[in-house]
């Protein structure tokens, strides 16, 4: 199975995702962020998932980690590394790539140490736990 580069297919132009050079809003010094909805939804309906604001997710991040399940057959929603085996207690991963990003960090298999430096943004993607 082939994946796609971007999360609407192989291309990347300043109409789907902003980024870097897209031709955005600019402020002078860095471009600014778009509001929600700014570009058109991907195949599923979901909107701005490269671009604009990095996404905090719930994984932590560890470099070696995909290593870890393509070597152990673990193909299917990979649960992500423990916080006890982290070099970095409380790293989460960001992907997405922000407004400042190039299109190299907007790619859908990015994914980023999260160090607190720029903000993120975040999607509610996770079921709560009922108690």
């Amino acid at each position: 199975m082939r994946y796609a580069s971007y999360p609407w297919g192989d291309e990347i132009d300043g109409t789907k995702a902003n980024f870097r050079d897209s031709g955005d809003p600019y402020d002078g010094q860095y471009p600014e962020t778009t509001p929600v909805a700014y570009y058109p939804p991907n195949s599923y309906g979901l909107f701005d998932m490269a671009g604009n604001a990095p996404e905090w997710c719930y994984d932590f991040y560890d470099k070696d980690y995909y290593r870890y399940c393509m070597d152990s057959n673990v193909v299917e929603n990979p649960t992500g590394p423990t916080k006890d085996t982290l070099f970095w207690k409380d790293s989460n991963i960001v992907r997405g790539g922000s407004s400042q990003s190039g299109i190299d960090q907007l790619r859908c298999s990015s994914r980023h140490c999260y160090d607190g430096g720029l903000c993120a943004g975040f999607r509610c993607v996770r079921r709560p736990r009922l108690r």
